[in-house]
């Protein structure tokens, strides 16, 4: 008999440790853009913005699918395959600094016509430059973090991160007083580095623990496996991060859209906060998952996934309501320019519980490696509702037009994802599951 208990302190405490790394990058980059905001006015803050979201948009491009990947395969190797380890991390670092550098290059090669289409030729290409290095290094400190996560070694990620957030912060106030917006991309780009640096002594020592840190072939058979996984996987990943810059250019390439844009920004900004909660419920729920589906261990795999789930949905409705709750407070931490974002304030966070809902039901699609038919059914039609509700609604609406089109989309997601989940995944959940225990008994 599986103790329910067990499940939700093994859960609960990977989450909690794992939320300590992911909130301290995600409060740096929102005390960065506070800091912008107070420092250099409205304006750049929306520039500043803009240009963070470049960096998301590019760098999920470049990394496609290593990092969950890495997070899925490191999980299964520690389980069944350990010498495997050595050589799986490996390739996934190698392939990401790569892949890192190869977008970087392209962003620079084509940054007059991204300046064009998104600042509508604002940015400065020493501005270009600097965006480019951020995302070469985010894409292999976006992998390198999936496979510590891999490893489950949530508590010296933490230390990492918290580490890496105070030079972000620190970089960023003393560099945006000086330099303007250059400068606080700068202090992000130190900031960067530095967690780099870091995360790159945690995953090193982490393969040393699992056993002999000697790199060896993988045969044919497991290379395929991680094939079938990674290709879905690059797809359903590619377009996502890229839909959302391109609905927010909608917004940020007309006259005054960057300020407007600004309104949004700042919503934006808290809702990624609230989202940490099922991005980190999900990040640990897909290793537990994968590793108990490799050790066919169905009852767990059925108590961790509706723990995370029934998680992630009660912080996140608690989280937004006072969130709402508070928003002309919130809103005038960024400035008195902002006084005006409240109904943008509330869709945006509305959104946000949605999203996050459709964020931990979706790592079962993940652990399972099933990744083709929800990327056909609800991650294209997703991202081609944001972009064309944007572009449609941001003449009209501006930032509220945005926000409009972002609820569409994740309206639409849900919709899906528990359909797909009811229609095809609850035999594998329910039926599948106990006729397996039965078996083992």
């Amino acid at each position: 008999m599986v103790s329910g208990k067990a499940v939700i302190k093994r859960l609960l405490s990977s989450a909690g440790a794992n939320a300590l790394a992911v909130g301290a990058n995600q409060a740096a980059l929102l005390i960065a853009g506070i800091i912008v905001a107070q420092i250099l006015g409205r304006e750049a803050f929306g520039k500043f913005s803009m240009l963070m979201v470049t960096t998301m948009a590019f760098a999920s491009v470049g990394q496609l699918s290593l990092g969950i990947t890495a997070t899925k395969f490191v999980s299964e190797f520690r389980a069944s395959s350990p010498h495997y380890v050595a050589t799986l991390v490996r390739l996934v670092r190698r392939s990401a600094l790569a892949m890192g550098v190869g977008i970087g290059c392209l962003l620079i090669l084509f940054h007059d016509q991204i300046n064009a289409r998104a600042f509508a030729s604002s940015a400065s290409l020493a501005e270009m430059i600097a965006l480019a290095a951020i995302v070469s290094m985010q894409v292999v400190v976006a992998v390198q973090s999936s496979a510590v996560s891999g490893f489950e070694a949530y508590r010296a990620q933490a230390v990492a991160s918290w580490g890496s957030a105070a030079i972000t912060v620190a970089c960023c106030a003393a560099l945006a007083t000086y330099a303007g917006i250059l400068g606080a991309i700068i202090g992000v780009g130190i900031g960067i580095g530095f967690r780099w640096l870091l995360g790159t002594v945690v995953l090193l020592r982490e393969v040393r623990r699992v056993g002999d840190p000697a790199v060896v072939g993988l045969p044919i058979e497991t290379l395929r496996q991680i094939k079938n996984y990674a290709v879905p996987a690059a797809f359903a990943g590619l377009t996502g991060m890229p839909a959302i810059w391109l609905a927010a250019a909608a917004l940020t390439s007309r006259p005054g859209g960057v300020v407007e844009y600004a309104l949004y920004a700042a919503a934006y900004n808290i809702k990624t906060l609230i989202l940490f909660v099922p991005s980190v419920v999900a990040t640990v729920t897909v290793p537990r998952l994968s590793f108990y589906l490799a050790a066919n261990d169905d009852a767990h795999v059925r108590k961790t996934y509706f723990v995370a789930v029934a998680t992630s949905f009660a912080v996140l409705a608690a989280a937004a309501s006072v969130s709402i709750f508070g928003t002309e407070w919130i809103l005038a931490v960024f400035g008195s320019d902002f006084s005006s974002g409240s109904g943008v304030f509330i869709l945006v966070l509305t959104t946000g519980v949605v999203e996050g809902l459709c964020i931990t039901l979706y790592s079962f699609f993940q652990a399972t490696g099933r990744l083709w038919l929800p990327f056909l059914l609800f991650t294209i039609p997703r991202d081609v509702t944001l972009v064309v509700s944007a572009h449609i609604l941001c003449p009209i609406y501006g930032a509220r037009g945005l926000a409009i089109a972002a609820m569409l989309a994740a309206t639409y997601t849900i919709c899906a994802t528990l359909a797909l989940l009811f229609i095809r995944e609850r035999r594998h959940l329910l039926v599948t599951s106990v006729a397996r225990s039965g078996q083992h008994e």
